[in-house]
C-alpha cells in the first residue's frame, strides 16, 4: 500500500477506497494538494480497483481472534482483552485502523505467520497506542515495514524486527536474544529508511544484558539497522562499573563503535582511557563483553589494551613499578609487552632496584599479581640470580612474592647465580617484600624439599656420557660440530633439524633438553637458539683441555626451606646436605654438621662438621672453604684422626689396609690445601703429587683423658702433649713411618715436661718413649726420684726402672704414673732402716701405690704383699699385709710371722727394731703344727 505525504497531509489509498472516485476528487480539490498529481492518484486508484475492500475494524479484530485461536489460546485471549479494546477505541483514528488492517493483509500476502510476525506487529502497534503514537515514528515504521515486505533480501529480517517491536517502542530494546538483550535507555528515537531501514537513537545509554549481568555505553548515540542486526554507535563512554576500580574515575571515551546484536560484546578503537592509576590518558583498544562473575574481584571486562606505547605505573604495589603496555581487564590491570620489547616489573628494596621481571603479560589484581614465563633477575650488587622463564606470584595480604619453576619446558631450567657462582634447582624462591631473607625450597611450606646446588665450573663426566645413552651420538658434541661450522653462535631449530636430517619436532626436543642443562638458550616464540659458553666449556672439559671442579650438593629437608639467602650479607645458608666431595682426585670429602653450609661470594663457604682428606680426618667448627685458593681454613679443629697402614695386610684394591690411630690430635688451627687451584679436577695431578697438604699454624694437643685410660686419670688440663706447628704433605699417601711430631709432653708434675717426639706406638696410639737422665727424673715435683725408661701410649705413662721414695727403693716393669699417684708391681722392693724411725724391709714381687697426698696431707707409699711376704728387721720376721710409709714414719697392717708365733693387727706403728699395736691378736704354736699352744685377742703388743 503506497502512501503520499507532505508536511501537512498524508493520504493513504486505503482511506480513498472508502469513498467514490468523485468524492475523492473533491477532497483533492478542497485541499489542493500540490504533491500528488491527479494522474498519479488516478493511476494508483486504478491499480487498487481490483483489490477487495478493507474489512471493518470490528470484523478485523474478530477475524484475528479466530485466527489466533487456531494456535495458542493465549494469543487469542490477548487479542480479545488487550489489543481489541485499545484498537477499537474512539481515540484511534480510522486512518490508523486502516493502516494496521492493510499492513496485516500485506504481511499475509508474503506468508508471514500470525503466531510470529503478525502477532509481533500487533504488539508493536499496541505498544505505540499505549505510549502515545508519535506520528512521525508511526509513519516511518510502516514505511520500513512496507519496504522490508517488498524487498526479498530485507524480508528475511522482517519477523525478528516485528517480534521486538513492542519492546522497541516501550523499552527501547533493539535485540532480545537468548544470548543477550540490547536496550537503549533514555534519549530520543527516530525511524526511517535510507539505503537501509534504520532506527536512530540519541543522547542516551546503550545497555547489554546477559548472563545475569550487564554492560553499558553512557552518553552515546547510534543507529540500529534491523536488516543487519547491527548497531553503529557514535561517541560515548564506558565506565568500569561493578569492578574494584572507582568507575567515576576509570572510563574509556569512544569515538565510534559497531555492535553485532546477536552477541554480547563489541570491540572498538581508538579509544581514550582515563584512570586514577595513571597520570595521563592513554590511547588503545576497548573490548566490552558481558560475562558472569562471582564478585567484583572476578570481573574481566571491560578490557582496555594500550596502543604501542610504553608507560610506567609507579607504586602499583608498595615498592613496585611497572613499565610497558597495559591491558585493563575488569578489576584486573595487566601489564604487557610492547612490540618486541617485554614489559618490566621492577621491585625495589632499600630504595634500590632489587628484582626485575621481563614479562609478555602480567596479571595485576587488587590482591596481588601473577605472571608466567617471566625472565627474572634478582640483583646482588653487580651480580644477579637469573632464570629465563619462571612463574611469578605476589600475594598482597602476606606481602609474599614467589618465583616458581615450571614442571616442564624451559621453565625447568636451573637458576643461575653469578654472585655465588652456582646453579641451583629448587621449586620456588619466596621473599616477603621488605624482608631480610629469600627462602629457597618446596612450593608447599610443609612439604618435603629437594634441591640441587652446583658450581658453575662443575663438570660430571658420567652425566656427560649418559647423554649418549639413548642415541648413537652425543647431542652436545654434535651440536658443537654444527655451531663450529657456522659464522655465529645463533641459529633456528629448523636449521639444526636440516643439519641432522631430522624433523623439526625431533630437533626441538633435543634442543630443549640441552637448554634445560644450560647449554643453549631457546626462544619458544620463534625457536631461535644461542650456543652458550657452558656448552663450549663442557666439551673442552670432556677432552681434558681445561680444568673444572666437582662441587655439587643435593639438599633434602623434610619440611621448610632448602636454603635461605640473607640480603644484608649475601650469605646463602644451605640445609639438608649429606657428605659431598670437594676433590675427587684427592678424595676430599666434607660431611657438614646438621647438613648445613653457609656460602658467600664465589663458592666460598663456612661449615662445621667432618672433613676427610686422604688418611686424615678432621672434626671441628668454623671451617672456611676458599674456592680461589682451593683450601680449607681449619679455624677450630676439635680433633684430627689419622689412619695408618696395618703391617702385612692388603686390601682388595691392592693397597695396604688401614685403621684409625686410637687417639687424636686436637685443637689444630691452620689450613688444608686440597690441591693446586689450577688442578681442581685432578687433570694435572702428575705435576702436583704432594697434595693434600696440612699446615698446622699454632699449638695443637694430644690428650690422654679417655675413660679407657685409668678411668680418665690424665685430665687434659694437667697432662697432654703439645705439638709444635707442623706441615704434612701427601695426606692421601701418608705412611706410618712418617708419623712423627715435634713438641713437648706437659706431664703435669709427674715428671718434668719432656721435649721428645710424638710418634705412632705399637698399640696404634700416638705416644712417646723417653729415658731418664743419670740423676733420674724428680717424681711428683720432687717427692721421689724416677730412674726409668718411660713409655706413653693408651695404657698411660709407664716407667720401667726404679722409684726412690724416702727410705724405699722400688724396682719394676711398666709402673704406671698418673698425675696423683704411681702404682704397679715391683720386681724388687727395699726399705732401708732409719735410726729410731723405720725398719729395714725387703721383698721381691709386691703391689705398690705411691700417692702424692693422703688423709694426713703427706705423700704416702703403700706396699702390699700377700704371697711373697715382706721380710722385716733383716730377720726372719715376715709380714703378710701392707706397710705405709710417709715422712711421719711407717705403719703396717696384717700378720707378722715369728718362729712359732704370729702377731696380727690392723695398725702397727713400726720402729727401727720393733713395732707396737694397741689392739692385736697373738698366737703361739708348738712344734706340732696341729696343736695349739696359746692364743689371745685384744692384747696390747710391743715387740
Amino acid at each position: 500500500m503506497k502512501r503520499y505525504k507532505n508536511s501537512t497531509l498524508m493520504i493513504d489509498l486505503v482511506f480513498i477506497k472508502r469513498f467514490s472516485f468523485a468524492a475523492f476528487l473533491s477532497v483533492l480539490m478542497i485541499f489542493a494538494c500540490p504533491i500528488v498529481s491527479f494522474s498519479q492518484v488516478n493511476q494508483e486508484a486504478h491499480q487498487d480497483s481490483s483489490k477487495q475492500e478493507l474489512p471493518s475494524p470490528d470484523f478485523f479484530v474478530k477475524q484475528m481472534e479466530e485466527d489466533f485461536a487456531k494456535g495458542l489460546a493465549k494469543n487469542a485471549k490477548w487479542m480479545r482483552k488487550d489489543f481489541s479494546p485499545h484498537f477499537l477505541s474512539s481515540a484511534i483514528s480510522s486512518a490508523i485502523q486502516d493502516t494496521v488492517i492493510s499492513t496485516v493483509q500485506q504481511l499475509h500476502k508474503v506468508h508471514i505467520k500470525n503466531s510470529s510476525g503478525v502477532l509481533g506487529y500487533l504488539q508493536g502497534v499496541l505498544a505505540q497506542i499505549e505510549g502515545g503514537i508519535n506520528t512521525s515514528n508511526w509513519d516511518e515504521w510502516h514505511n520500513q515495514l512496507h519496504s522490508m515486505i517488498n524487498n526479498k533480501k530485507w524480508r528475511k529480517r522482517l519477523v525478528p524486527y516485528l517480534q521486538i517491536s513492542s519492546d522497541l517502542f516501550s523499552k527501547g530494546i533493539i535485540a532480545n536474544k537468548a544470548s543477550a538483550v540490547w536496550q537503549f535507555q533514555g534519549g530520543q528515537m527516530q525511524m526511517g529508511v535510507d539505503s537501509l531501514p534504520y532506527v536512530k537513537f540519541s543522547n542516551g545509554t546503550l545497555v547489554c544484558f546477559a548472563k545475569t549481568d550487564s554492560a553499558r555505553v553512557r552518553e552515546t548515540s547510534g543507529i540500529y539497522y534491523p536488516t543487519l542486526q547491527r548497531w553503529k554507535g557514535g561517541s560515548g563512554r564506558v565506565h568500569w562499573e561493578n569492578t574494584t576500580f572507582n568507575d567515576s574515575l576509570q572510563f574509556a571515551e569512544i569515538t565510534s563503535y559497531d555492535v553485532k546484536l546477536t552477541g554480547s560484546s563489541f570491540k572498538t578503537s581508538p579509544v581514550i582511557f582515563h584512570s586514577e592509576l595513571i597520570d595521563r590518558v592513554l590511547e588503545g583498544v576497548l573490548t566490552v563483553k558481558v560475562k558472569k562473575s562471582k564478585s567484583p574481584h572476578d570481573r574481566s571486562y571491560p578490557k582496555f589494551e594500550s596502543s604501542n606505547e610504553r608507560l610506567e605505573l609507579k607504586n602499583i604495589f608498595p615498592n613496585m613499578d611497572f613499565e610497558g603496555g597495559i591491558v585493563v581487564r575488569g578489576s584486573r590491570l595487566d601489564g604487557i609487552s610492547v612490540g618486541d620489547t617485554p614489559g618490566y616489573l621492577k621491585i625495589y628494596h632499600d630504595d634500590t632496584l632489587f628484582i626485575r621481571c621481563a614479562v609478555d603479560e602480567i596479571m595485576f589484581k587488587a590482591d596481588g599479581f601473577a605472571a608466567s614465563g617471566a625472565g627474572m633477575s634478582i640483583y646482588l650488587d653487580s651480580d644477579s640470580i637469573y632464570h629465563p622463564s619462571i612463574g611469578v606470584r605476589y600475594d598482597k595480604k602476606s606481602q609474599s612474592i614467589k618465583f616458581i619453576r615450571d614442571e616442564d619446558g624451559i621453565g625447568m631450567q636451573a637458576f643461575s647465580d653469578t654472585y655465588h657462582k652456582i646453579e641451583f634447582e629448587v621449586e620456588v624462591l619466596t621473599w616477603e617484600v621488605g624482608g631480610r631473607v629469600i627462602e629457597l625450597g618446596a612450593l608447599l611450606p610443609r612439604g618435603r624439599g629437594i634441591g640441587y646446588f652446583r658450581s658453575q665450573a662443575n663438570f660430571d663426566e658420567t652425566s656427560f656420557d649418559k647423554m649418549t645413552e639413548y642415541a648413537q651420538i652425543n647431542p652436545l658434541i654434535e651440536l658443537g660440530r654444527f655451531v663450529h661450522g657456522r659464522s655465529g653462535n645463533g641459529f633456528y631449530a629448523s636449521e639444526y633439524a636440516d643439519y641432522l636430517k631430522l624433523s623439526e619436532v625431533q630437533a626441538r626436543l633435543l634442543l630443549i633438553n640441552l637448554a634445560l642443562q644450560g647449554y643453549v638458550s631457546y626462544e619458544i616464540s620463534d625457536r631461535w637458539c644461542e650456543w652458550l659458553p657452558k656448552a663450549e666449556n663442557h666439551i673442552m672439559c670432556n677432552r681434558g683441555r681445561v680444568d673444572y671442579d666437582v662441587i655439587a650438593f643435593r639438599s633434602e629437608v623434610s619440611r621448610g626451606y632448602n636454603a635461605r639467602l640473607g640480603l644484608s650479607n649475601r650469605v646463602l645458608e644451605i640445609h639438608g646436605i649429606p657428605a659431598f666431595k670437594l676433590s675427587r682426585a684427592q678424595n676430599v670429602i666434607v660431611t657438614p654438621k646438621h647438613g648445613r653450609i653457609d656460602m658467600s661470594k664465589d663458592r666460598d663457604f663456612t661449615f662445621s662438621g667432618h672433613v676427610k682428606a686422604g688418611n686424615f680426618e678432621f672434626n671441628g667448627t668454623g671451617f672456611e672453604f676458599d674456592y680461589s685458593e682451593f683450601l680449607i681454613a681449619l679455624n677450630s679443629v676439635d680433633n684430627m684422626h689419622i689412619r695408618a697402614e696395618i703391617d702385612g695386610e692388603i686390601g682388595i684394591d691392592g693397597s695396604p689396609k688401614t685403621r684409625l690411630v686410637r687417639n687424636s690430635i686436637d685443637g689444630i688451627t691452620g689450613t688444608l690445601e686440597l690441591d693446586d687451584p689450577s688442578n681442581r679436577s685432578g687433570w694435572k695431578s702428575d705435576y702436583f703429587t704432594h697434595y693434600p697438604v696440612l699446615n698446622s699454624e699454632g699449638p695443637s694437643y694430644v690428650y690422654y683423658d679417655s675413660q679407657r685410660i685409668h678411668k680418665g686419670a690424665y685430665h687434659r688440663n694437667r697432662f697432654r702433649y703439645a705439638l709444635e706447628p707442623f706441615e704434612i704433605d701427601s695426606l692421601d699417601n701418608f705412611v706410618k713411618a712418617d708419623m712423627k711430631f715435634k713438641g713437648e709432653l706437659l706431664a703435669g708434675g709427674i715428671v718434668p715436661d719432656l721435649q721428645v717426639d710424638l710418634r705412632l706406638m705399637d698399640d696404634f696410639s700416638l705416644g712417646l718413649e723417653a729415658s731418664s737422665p743419670s740423676e733420674g727424673f724428680p717424681l711428683y715435683d720432687g717427692i721421689g726420684t724416677l730412674h726409668a725408661d718411660l713409655t706413653l701410649n693408651m695404657d698411660g705413662l709407664q716407667g720401667s726402672g726404679s722409684i726412690d721414695f724416702l727410705t724405699s727403693h722400688l724396682v719394676g716393669e711398666g709402673m704406671v704414673l698418673v698425675p696423683d699417684s704411681a702404682f704397679g708391681v715391683t720386681t724388687s722392693y727395699t726399705n732401708l732402716p732409719a735410726l729410731d724411725h723405720v725398719p729395714s724391709i725387703e721383698a721381691a714381687k709386691t703391689d705398690f701405690t705411691l700417692n702424692t697426698i693422703s688423709n694426713s696431707g703427706l705423700p704416702l707409699l703403700d706396699v702390699r704383699s700377700d704371697l711373697d711376704r715382706l721380710r722385716c728387721f733383716s730377720d726372719n720376721v715376715m709380714l703378710g699385709g701392707a706397710i705405709h710409709l710417709s715422712e711421719s714414719g711407717m705403719t703396717a697392717n696384717g700378720e707378722f710371722e715369728f718362729e712359732e708365733a704370729y702377731l696380727s693387727s690392723s695398725l702397727f706403728v713400726m720402729g727401727e727394731r720393733g713395732m707396737k699395736a694397741d689392739t692385736a691378736s697373738f698366737e703361739i704354736t708348738g712344734n706340732d703344727l696341729n696343736a695349739l699352744a696359746f692364743k689371745t685377742n685384744n692384747v696390747i703388743a710391743e715387740v
